[in-house]
């Protein structure tokens, strides 16, 4: 259990055995933002007071006596109106570094999960053209979310969602096949409809049919509908080996919009919204009520002609799904201004693109350091230096600095062993402060799903390293600091406990 949740545990149990009546209360624990108030804090009793009728301070003087010692905690102030204050026991975090090493990748985490099933169903992007920019932000966020839930002691499955049913899978066959007709030397129209872009004429350069030859317009659809499954099926190839050789995404399962249908999954959930009222027939077409959720209007599920619409199956698939995260847009930003994007007229920047000019490390940094709720603006240039100032390579050069430290250690016999009074120094304490939140961070992510903290805290691991090697001497002469030593093999446990988790490599040098 992480510190965080063990002073929560403590607060809580102290708050049953004294006051039942406010059990339902809910505890947080917050880091201090000053040091000199403690590492961790507690607004309990101003809770308390609201429930309770008594003054915050006395209540928060209650707890504290119902508390008594804990191992970890040093001290335990109260301050106006009613802050518990915690400060970490120093003797107990330095134990914290044998931990870490005993554990090694398994520090962090945790059993939130207790082995229940999750599935996270991610990037999902229609197969009609290449993933773009957003299919990355929306790949990374579930890639690392599946891996935090996996590290909270959940069984992941990863789904990927292929649209094969609809319009545009004829529209691309379309596309190819007439691209192909072209190639061949055969006079036809491309319609403004159709998909542009290079890829179409990649597959069009892939496609043989011989017995189709010098066909004409007028045997355009029969060969189309023949056609659009080798075409949908050559584009979901490229995706996956997209995902899985150059992004590190792999997936545990690949559903097919089209057994919605034939698994009745699309009848059924008809029936129900029917027997909810929310269907009704107008023009020869079935409506579905939105309008009474929000939306501007209602909108078709089925055509006059019985044709479904997309958003019927997609109705369909999201039946069973508990929780929905919308990723915002992207914008691509290059020198200073923003690229414009557009699928269909081929004027767009293609996610296996951005992996040739940045590289899989940066992207994914850059993708998950904002929060999927908000925009973001992907700075290419900030993206491709290779300097500090670049976030990746600034976490990637503290652990191969790391790496540095340890070849030159490891040719040294003698050991300095620090005096058994002797203190730890401001920054060893800093960057042992800010290791063990590890676990703490990897609980909260699986709760809140806000990965985006997690290249927050790489690169104030990052940081706290940083200073640390700037101000205390783990190389003397011939020597090393045995617990300098020791700690900074801790930190490299963690550090690569952190990038694994984000799917990003750790050098060992650079």
């Amino acid at each position: 259990m992480n510190l965080a949740d063990y002073l929560k545990n403590k607060i809580l149990r102290a708050i049953q055995l004294r006051w039942p009546e406010a059990r339902s209360l809910a505890v947080e624990i917050s880091q201090t933002p000053d040091q000199k108030f403690g590492d961790y804090s507690s607004a309990i009793a101003m809770k308390l007071a609201s429930t309770l009728h008594q003054a915050p301070l006395v209540l928060a003087q209650e707890v504290k006596s119902i508390l008594g010692s804990m191992p970890p905690v040093s001290r335990l102030d109260i301050v106006a109106p009613g802050y518990l204050n915690f400060f970490i026991n120093e003797k107990w975090l330095l134990r914290q570094v044998d931990t870490i090493l005993q554990e090694k990748e398994k520090f962090g985490q945790n059993q939130i999960g207790q082995g229940k099933k999750v599935q996270v169903e991610f990037v999902s992007a229609n197969p009609t053209g290449p993933l773009h920019l957003g299919n990355g932000r929306g790949g990374f966020t579930g890639d690392v979310l599946a891996k935090i839930f996996k590290a909270s002691g959940y069984r992941v499955q990863r789904e990927y969602y292929v649209n094969n049913v609809g319009k545009q899978v004829g529209v691309l066959a379309e596309s190819v096949l007439r691209r192909y007709w072209q190639q061949q030397g055969i006079r036809i129209e491309y319609p403004e409809y159709c998909y542009q872009g290079k890829y179409v004429d990649d597959l069009a350069r892939q496609l043989f049919l011989p017995n189709y030859k010098f066909s004409n317009v007028q045997k355009l659809e029969v060969v189309r509908d023949k056609i659009k499954g080798r075409i949908l099926e050559k584009m979901v190839s490229q995706i996956r080996r997209l995902l899985v050789k150059r992004l590190g995404i792999k997936y545990d399962r690949w559903f097919y919009e089209n057994t919605l249908y034939s698994s009745g999954q699309v009848d059924r959930v008809t029936k129900e919204l029917k027997k909810l009222g929310l269907l009704y027939r107008s023009e020869g077409a079935i409506w579905l009520k939105t309008s009474q959720f929000g939306d501007e209007k209602d909108r078709v599920l089925i055509k006059a002609n019985d044709e479904p619409v997309y958003f019927l199956s997609d109705i369909a698939y999201h039946w069973d799904k508990l929780e929905v995260i919308l990723v915002q847009l992207v914008r691509l930003i290059k020198d200073g201004k923003e690229f414009k994007m557009s699928k269909r007229q081929g004027t767009f920047v293609t996610l296996d693109e951005l992996i040739d000019e940045v590289g899989p490390d940066a992207a994914r940094f850059f993708f998950l350091m904002h929060d999927f709720g908000t925009h973001m603006d992907f700075d290419l240039d900030l993206a491709k230096k290779k300097s500090q100032q670049n976030p990746v390579y600034y976490v990637q050069y503290a652990h191969a600095r790391i790496c540095s430290i340890i070849r030159k250690a490891k040719k040294l016999l003698e050991t300095e062993l620090p005096p058994a009074t002797a203190r730890l120094e401001a920054a060893e304490s800093d960057l042992l402060k800010t290791m063990i939140r590890w676990p703490e961070l990897v609980a909260d992510v699986c709760r809140t799903y806000q990965v985006s903290r997690l290249t927050s805290y790489a690169t104030e691991l990052a940081t706290r390293f940083h200073d640390f090697y700037t101000q205390c001497r783990i190389i003397n002469g011939q020597s090393r600091h045995a617990r300098r030593y020791q700690l900074l093999i801790a930190t490299q446990q963690v550090l690569r406990n952190v990038l694994e988790m984000m799917g990003i490599s750790y050098p060992e040098k650079m």
